[in-house]
């Protein structure tokens, strides 16, 4: 067989692997905002209209009202709830709108207030009312509470609307045109607001305080809230005392609409799901799902991820929110397997609301120099008002109950991974301890599956979706009120942006809702308020919704995939053409100087396995699969899938390839190195045939006895995988549903047998090669008319068998060492299959230690090829270099020419640079190992561009 040209352009592999990763992370990078506003700092000028206190629509209302000053307040008179009802009369308001809020003033709380506000003025907006004065907003001081109040009534904030002038031209005279917008503390209405003497001759009813002041104010509010569950209780319970009245006209009684966003408690019989009055003329309308649906949505989603019953669960929440409690009191009572519950208190990282910037800097550079590197002074003391190390101790505890749980396993629970803690639920309403719990426990139980409450687009943020990403969430909406792919989604949400959290969603729809149920609202926006009230149906309307936490969005996860037709095959043509039209030029080129018939062969080998992905997504479309179909999110097994499908075609045709390279090999070697065919045996030479060795080696490397050898080797490498995955783990599949998930265990099941199939026939045949490298390494002796077809001289020919042995090796060597980079490529792409950019895979301890003895096996046989190779070399040139010492003695012309010859053929046998003889930067098992290497460091940092 001709010699072919040793491959040289390793270098352009690793640094095209490397180019690609980079410009596949500079895509990957999201840009920084940067604000080019100048800072600027003057004195604010006094306004003594009715809103005078300076705050922006995007600030917090009542920390814009608590930072103006006492002496402001004193010098504008008399702001009470007799001095707000005039503001109403004058103002010819409608519709007043009461927003309970918490009061608190911790970073959270104040950033809740300012979404509060953000999503109710983003209603107000879609319903084309916009504020009298953008730049200020009112408050009052209640001076003097009615009876029914804690007498410590705090300043309250409120803010008017109307309609805009060009929508108010256009509506109907009833239609409200000034809505008044008051901002309540909730916890004012909390038993706690109350002092000891109020409560023993008053009940702390928060109904009786509400009815006082609107009573009052002689209208009849809608209230989006309460804040809480435990208030929303409270409204619930029935008024032992009649309510009071200090109205001017006690024949007045306010009526309420309660609409509420926030409280999840459990549907109990005091807590009413819709609108039939609850007490007299209060009407409560809840716009959230309650915490047993929660509960119920979530372990649902946990047996579709083969996570159900008698396997574990732990929860991990907070035991001083009411939240928190009743969520993990509805697991208890949903879930009817072993369930580990540890709490901690909220506010886990001790932050105050009076902390400089100062100490937060100092708290942010201290948890990064603990993230570089676990330097004793990095780790959080046990000791101030932080509490992350009870969260280390929570970890520990969780991991030795994971290892009791694992050592009591059975055989069969194992096989079934249900063993340990299969899942963590993280079960809070502070969204910063939600995060510092999963930043605690990820890298500690990288194999469990974690899920949540309350969608918040936090979790997308680049600085928190390495921690966040994957995360099951349930929620009762999305960042929208709708989603995108609807037709309805410009009727509901309109110009809105997506917004901070879902429970901004759930106050943008309570607030339209409110609206659209006035009595006298007629808008323009009737098709909206038609689509609103639609919404009320129970069976849409307080289910949770389900999402899996991705590299961008949030995808939404329910029992079919919505909308799903074959619009995605047309939508994925381009790319999948394109996919096809790459193959087709890498199959072309990277099998350098081949017959047009055979570039055409291994182009159709591959456009099949192209062409069988389309038909498996055709597959995926018809059978309405619970997974989604997303390439780069991070949330879908599709992907993995198609990549583990391309690893089973490509090992088959690779396998079928070489041994119709080595039947070519087979023919030439025959021809080059045994022209007359004849045989004899070993047994009647006084010196071995060289060529009886390559009979042997050409009769062994068949097909037959090739795959009959590499079978129970494969069988016993799954095997031993198998037993590994029994002690440490079986690695986890991110599946859901059923036949997704068995479709999964039979494609991973064959592409690894295939890929372990072609892994060990390449052993095979490069073992043999080296049994024939050793075989030639002693004297061997070669037929004369072999010495003929090489152009040896009849001078020569006691001296040139070593150099035909080194010949022979080279030639036999160059296919054989072409086909060991053959199982790289299966083996790269099931590697890559369980790589994070697709889906939640990972690497158990045995799955690395069967990647790594796999590997192993191969580089020590490429290396032993060339190690006997090089052996053979050196035995036969220390024997051409002894001969040649023998003749420089003899003098004659004959033996000159002799001397000649066998300088020539030291020069040939030690600059040959062919096969198992070619250079080491350029052996085909060190350009295997620097692809894999670069491939693997390519991945791993496409990984990290997409996590940090």
């Amino acid at each position: 067989m001709p010699p072919q040209q040793s491959n040289t352009s390793i270098g352009d592999w690793t640094k095209f692997l490397a180019m690609l990763s980079l410009a596949l992370g500079a895509w990957w990078v999201e840009p920084v905002l940067h604000s080019n506003r100048p800072s600027a700092r003057m004195e604010t000028i006094e306004h003594h209209f009715i809103q005078d206190v300076d705050a922006r629509l995007w600030q917090d209302p009542l920390a814009a009202v608590t930072q103006t000053s006492n002496d402001k307040i004193r010098g504008h008179g008399k702001r009470d709830l007799s001095w707000l009802k005039k503001v109403v009369i004058a103002g010819n308001t409608q519709l007043v709108i009461g927003a309970m809020v918490h009061g608190g003033a911790s970073p959270e709380q104040m950033e809740n207030r300012r979404r509060t506000r953000y999503a109710v003025l983003a209603a107000l907006n879609k319903h084309r009312y916009v504020p009298s004065d953008p730049e200020h907003i009112g408050y009052i001081k209640v001076g003097t509470p009615p009876k029914a109040c804690p007498q410590s009534f705090p300043p309250m904030a409120f803010e008017r609307f109307e309609l805009d002038k060009q929508t108010a031209g256009n509506q109907r005279p009833e239609t409200p045109r000034n809505i008044l917008l008051l901002w309540l503390t909730n916890d004012v209405f909390e038993a706690e607001s109350y002092d000891e003497k109020q409560r023993a001759s008053y009940p702390a009813d928060p109904k009786d305080c509400l009815q006082a002041i609107f009573d009052q104010l002689e209208v009849s509010p809608i209230l989006i809230g309460p804040a809480d569950s435990a208030t929303l209780r409270r409204l619930g319970q029935k008024s032992s005392t009649k309510p009071q009245s200090t109205s001017q006209k006690p024949d007045f009684r306010a009526s309420f609409r309660v609409y509420s966003p926030f409280a999840t408690a459990a549907l109990t019989e005091d807590l009413p799901t819709f609108k039939p009055p609850f007490q007299d003329n209060w009407h409560l309308t809840r716009t959230i799902a309650s915490n047993d649906l929660f509960a119920k949505e979530l372990i649902a989603e946990l047996k579709q991820r083969k996570i159900a019953p008698p396997q574990t669960l732990a929860l991990i929440g907070q035991w001083d929110t009411e939240y928190s409690r009743d969520l993990i009191e509805q697991f208890k009572t949903q879930w009817h397997g072993k369930l580990l519950a540890h709490n901690y208190l909220r506010g886990v990282d001790g932050r105050l609301p009076n902390d400089s910037v100062q100490k937060e800097q100092k708290t942010k550079d201290s948890s990064q120099t603990g993230a570089q590197g676990n330097a004793p002074d990095a780790i959080e003391r046990p000791e101030g008002d932080q509490q992350m190390d009870y969260l280390r101790r929570i970890v520990e505890e969780l991991q030795q109950q994971e290892a009791e749980l694992f050592s009591q396993c059975s055989v069969e629970q194992r096989i079934q991974r249900a063993c340990g803690i299969r899942a963590i639920g993280i079960l809070g309403n502070d969204y910063y301890d939600k995060l510092l719990t999963l930043q605690a426990l990820r890298k500690k139980f990288p194999d469990t599956l974690f899920f949540t409450t309350d969608l918040e687009a936090a979790m997308l943020h680049p600085q928190d979706n390495a921690d966040t990403r994957n995360l099951i969430v349930a929620s009762g909406y999305d960042l929208t009120l709708t989603s995108t792919d609807n037709p309805d989604h410009a009727l509901l949400q309109g110009e809105i942006p997506p917004f901070r959290n879902s429970y901004q969603t759930a106050v943008f729809y309570s607030v339209q809702l409110a609206l659209c149920e006035s009595p006298d609202y007629h808008n323009s926006q009737a098709d909206a308020c038609d689509k609103i009230e639609q919404m009320t149906q129970y069976s849409k309307f307080l289910k949770p919704l389900l999402f899996e936490i991705g590299r961008t969005a949030a995808i939404t996860l329910g029992d079919k995939v919505p909308g799903v037709t074959t619009l995605p095959i047309l939508r994925h043509a381009p790319l999948f053409l394109a996919i096809i039209g790459f193959i087709l030029l890498v199959s072309w080129s990277f099998f350098g100087d081949r017959t047009l018939w055979l570039k055409l062969q291994i182009a159709a080998a591959f456009v099949a396995a192209a062409v069988m992905s389309i038909v498996f997504l055709i597959y995926w479309i018809k059978n309405q699969s619970l997974e989604p179909l997303l390439w780069f999110e991070g949330v879908s097994i599709w992907p993995s899938e198609l990549l583990r499908l391309i690893s089973l075609f490509l090992s088959t045709y690779l396998l079928v390839k070489i041994f119709f390279d080595l039947r070519q090999c087979k023919a030439e070697l025959t021809a080059t190195f045994y022209p007359s065919g004849r045989y004899v045996p070993r047994s009647r030479l006084r010196r071995p045939l060289s060529y009886v060795f390559l009979i042997d080696y050409v009769e062994n490397v068949c097909w037959q006895k090739t795959i009959k050898t590499a079978i129970p080797q494969a069988l016993g490498m799954f095997f031993l995988s198998v037993v590994l995955m029994l002690e440490f783990g079986f690695p986890k599949v991110p599946v859901r549903g059923d036949w997704e998930f068995e479709f999964d265990l039979i494609l991973t099941a064959f592409s690894v047998s295939a890929s372990l199939l072609l892994l060990f026939s390449v052993v095979r045949i490069t073992f043999l090669t080296t049994v024939l490298a050793k075989n030639l390494s002693g004297k061997t002796r070669w037929p004369s008319e072999v010495m003929e077809a090489h152009g040896v001289s009849s001078f020569g020919r006691h001296y040139s068998d070593d150099w035909l042995d080194v010949l022979l090796i080279a030639r036999v060597t160059e296919p054989v060492g072409r086909i060991i980079f053959y199982p790289i490529w299966p083996l790269l792409l099931l590697y890559t299959a369980r790589s994070p950019l697709f889906d939640n895979w990972g690497f158990p301890p045995a799955l690395i230690i069967g990647i790594t003895v796999t590997l192993a096996i191969a580089f020590y046989n490429a290396w032993h090829l060339r190690h006997m190779a090089e052996e053979m070399r050196s035995g036969g040139l220390r024997r051409l270099n002894k001969n040649l010492l023998k003749m420089l003695g003899k003098p004659g012309e004959a033996h000159d020419q002799i001397i000649a010859q066998l300088r020539m053929i030291i020069e040939r046998v030690t600059h040959i640079r062919e096969g198992a003889f070619a250079p080491l930067s350029e052996q085909p098992a060190v350009q295997a190992l620097l692809t894999a290497v670069s491939a693997v460091s390519g991945l791993k940092l496409a990984e990290y561009f997409t996590f940090f």
